[in-house]
């Protein structure tokens, strides 16, 4: 009925029955991990129980080295830092990291968070700061489109550090002292998937690190025998260099030695076994180093009760697999078993980021960034920190905001009912009170600031309800809701923090992208919604030309354009968007598994909570069922736009179901009364009563031989 081509999702049995054997889970719930790309008994493990010592190395960011001298010298010299962010969840959530990191570090740093100059680095800001003395402006979660405005600063003798996770645009990177993004063409970071708060964290924890006993140190693993020696150095954990020499023949004896010494150089020789390894290195070389060794022997009996020295007996332990065969394997390994044994044995790093994973897990899930890889990780860990959060404005949110157990918050409740509060403040031009919230010291404070927030989320409501009638009612004679490809609407006299609230209604209600325009004396904004596999930041390149400015994600972007030219934009980008959606076929739903009634409990639900949390690129399990025989349906909610069903078969009892937004489907029932079903099985709690629900995502009427 919504016009969507179910697609029964068909993974590899052998994978699925190895999984849900070893696992010991149902074959449905194997499935789910089967469908989400998981090959291997290994990876479902890794998927199910990711860990935070197995989150990638800050250093690898592209500039980081650069960015992380740049802060220590303004720190250690007391210059004036500024930390600027956006005002939305995830660039609140930038700011309260690296700011609070900076200052307990002795920094004298400041924050901004735009109130009504909209998104990205401000001249007049940079102004403000720069006859303040301020020596270094680090942007987080914006910047990298900020061309004029950072040459703006380096004329006024400010250096400027951009912190962002937002697509690079297409004529490169600004003219920063440092420019950090996963996405940019030449990062050799391994996930380009982070939110703005956690590229701000791994800069944060780069910095945090620089105070550690191994900063700019190179490290040396060794492997040798009589015939040939491999090396790996390393420094702050990124592996710099290797060399591999054939050490056999004496006539090349004395050149593979000179080599692998001047490799070596004066670097700290990390062992399993350091008298063993010590012992090994006399024998070949025939000559005793004087570096320092680094031994894990210790740290083996500190964290696995074990005392081995052994290599293979280390790595089982740890579970570390390596990817491909080479002949580094041996010092790879014992560089891997380093890594892993030095984020066990640094405490300091360790409190830091269990510190941070709450906020994170804030800004991650606000920004609907994909929650796979590091975005999962951070988010099922920070998930249990919110719940049991020391920072009093968290507290305060929890206990005020979210649907909650004693032991659980899901990512949902965070989405529903926590980051739409903290976003309010910004959308009505004041994100400093999110971010005050979350830096505040009493319970008494965050208390005051939070109702003052709740305020204002009641201002936006009533805002978004009366700008809502008023551009629908626009919509529909500035657009064709039919035959458009695209739906662009343009008003005066909007408020500019419910743009987004409004494009993605327009997006909920009829299926297609939307833009929502500001139209300003001279500079308008417009904020873009899109569908899944339409990206719509793409799209906008392609009319950078136009635009004086543009960023966000595949789903959600934002742009400015000057006044007289949005004709030529929209035009421009209805054109563009419908070749792109010309080329897609009807929208796809995909279906994880046809569920058999028995599947349909409260056990199965509680095994499918092991697969959250769920989200953008891990979205909740959908089942079909077939032959349902509707008993009663109807309308509900105040302006009865949503649908509500009893139904059974044969095979199972009665059980509800609910359609938001799904309303206007009650005429086509009444045609058939027996259906097909695409939903998510979840819970619902009315009056202190627990029952289980379809949330239905699609109907159609059954075929029946």
């Amino acid at each position: 009925m919504n016009n969507l081509n179910w697609i029964l999702q068909s993974p590899n049995n052998n994978i699925v029955g190895e999984i849900s054997h070893t696992l010991n889970i149902s074959l449905a719930c194997a499935k789910i991990l089967a469908n989400r790309g998981i090959k291997s008994v290994d990876e479902a493990k890794i998927f199910l129980f990711p860990e935070i010592e197995n989150l990638n190395n800050p250093f690898l960011l592209p500039d980081m080295d650069k960015a992380v001298s740049r802060i220590r010298t303004a720190i250690d010299k007391k210059e004036k830092i500024l930390v600027y962010g956006d005002s939305d969840v995830d660039g609140v959530t930038s700011v309260y990291i690296l700011y609070t990191t900076i200052k307990s570090l002795g920094g004298d740093v400041y924050w901004y968070i735009p109130k009504d100059e909209g998104y990205g680095l401000k001249k007049e800001i940079i102004e403000e700061y720069a006859k303040e003395n301020t020596g270094l402006i680090i942007t987080v979660d914006c910047g990298i489109s900020s061309f004029d405005e950072i040459s703006y600063a380096k004329n006024l003798k400010v250096d400027t550090i951009v912190c962002d996770h937002h697509e690079v645009h297409p004529s490169g990177i600004p003219n920063a002292y440092a420019v950090i993004d996963p996405k940019r063409a030449d990062s050799k970071y391994p996930f380009p998937g982070l939110a703005g708060c956690s590229v701000s964290f791994k800069l944060s924890e780069a910095v945090m690190y620089s105070f550690g006993k191994y900063y700019n140190k190179d490290l040396i693993f060794i492997d040798a025998d009589h015939e040939k020696i491999s090396l790996i150095k390393s420094r702050n954990h990124t592996i710099t260099e290797r060399l591999i020499e054939k050490i056999g023949l004496p006539l090349f004896r004395n050149e593979a030695f000179k080599k692998a010494l001047g490799f070596i150089g004066s670097g700290l020789i990390v062992a399993c076994d350091a008298d063993k390894e010590k012992e090994l290195i006399k024998n070949i070389f025939g000559v005793m180093f004087e570096n320092e060794f680094v031994e894990l022997k210790e740290l083996e009996e500190k964290y696995l009760n074990s005392r081995s020295g052994s290599l293979d007996s280390i790595s089982e332990s740890l579970k570390i697999v390596l990817k491909g065969n080479d002949e580094f394997n041996k010092p790879r390994l014992k560089y891997e078993i380093f890594l892993r044994l030095d984020r066990l044995d640094d405490l300091r790093m360790k409190y830091f980021r269990e510190n941070y994973l709450d906020v994170m897990a804030l800004g991650t899930i606000a920004d609907l960034v994909p929650l796979i890889d590091e975005n999962r990780t951070i988010v099922k860990h920070g998930l249990r920190n919110i719940l049991h959060s020391k920072k009093k404005g968290i507290q305060a949110l929890i206990e005020k905001c979210a649907r909650k157990t004693e032991e659980h918050i899901s990512a949902k409740s965070v989405s529903w009912d926590i980051t739409p509060v903290l976003n309010a403040a910004g959308r009505m031009g004041k994100a400093y009170l999110s971010l005050e919230l979350l830096l505040a010291d009493s319970d008494q404070k965050a208390k005051k600031l939070l109702d003052e927030i709740l305020k204002l989320n009641s201002e936006r409501k009533n805002l978004q309800a009366e700008n809502s009638e008023r551009l629908m009612e626009s919509l529909l004679n500035q657009c064709n809701p039919d035959e458009d490809a695209i739906l662009i609407v343009k008003e005066e006299n909007l408020g500019q923090g419910i743009l987004g609230l409004i494009a993605s209604l327009i997006v909920q209600k009829y299926g297609k992208p939307a833009v929502v325009i500001l139209v300003n004396k001279e500079e308008s904004v417009g904020s873009c919604r899109s569908i899944p596999g339409f990206d719509i930041v793409s799209a906008l390149g392609k009319l950078s030309d136009i635009l004086i400015r543009y960023g966000g994600h595949s789903q959600a972007a934002g742009f400015s354009v000057k006044t007289e030219k949005i004709d030529e934009f929209t035009s421009g980008f209805r054109k563009v968007v419908k070749e792109s959606l010309e080329k897609n076929v009807l929208p796809q739903l995909a279906i994880d598994s046809e569920l058999e009634p028995e599947n349909i409990s409260f056990n199965f639900l509680d095994e499918l909570s092991c697969l959250e949390p769920f989200g953008a690129g891990n979205p909740h399990p959908v089942f079909s069922i077939s032959d349902m025989n509707i008993s009663e349906h109807s309308k509900v909610g105040s302006n009865g736009n949503h649908l509500k069903l009893k139904m059974g078969n044969k095979k199972m009892s009665q059980i509800d179901a609910i359609g938001w937004n799904l309303g206007h489907l009650t005429q086509e029932l009444n045609k058939f009364g027996i259906i097909d079903i695409a939903f998510n099985l979840e819970i619902n709690n009315w009056q202190d009563k627990k029952k289980l629900q379809m949330k239905i995502l699609d109907i159609k009427p059954s075929v029946t031989v």
